[in-house]
Formats: structure tokens, sequence, C-alpha cells
């Protein structure tokens, strides 16, 4: 979660790590968006390509495409 992280350390920052190393060991990956409504931060748009993983919004998050 790129809001959350222990105490002392920046939440994107924690997030931005995780996600490169989620990428350094390719591992498949996808950044599920589940902000809804008319204020977004837009954070899981950035994080997918640093993870190296697929960005779906809940609205595209369908067995088809998981499968693609």
């Amino acid at each position: 979660r790129a809001t959350a992280a222990p105490p002392g350390e920046d939440p994107w920052s924690a997030a931005m790590d995780a996600a490169g190393a989620v990428r350094r060991r390719r591992v498949g990956a996808v950044v599920v968006d589940a902000e809804v409504g008319p204020t977004r931060i837009g954070l899981a748009r950035e994080l997918a390509p640093a993870m190296g993983g697929r960005y779906l919004t809940l609205a595209e998050l369908t067995a088809p495409a998981l499968d693609a």
C-alpha cells in the first residue's frame, strides 16, 4: 500500500523501494487502482511501471484481463 509505511519511513519511498524489488526479481505483478470518486491521488498508475507490472482499474479487473 503506497500510503502506509513503518514508523519513520516515507510511505511513497517505501512503496517505490518495494516495487523496485519486485521488478528486480522479475515477479509477475498487477497493480489494481482501487480509487473511486472525484478525488484520486493516482499513485497506482505510477507504481505499476516501477514494479514492472500491469495497471488495471477496478472496472478492468476481470478474469480475461488477468489472463492476458
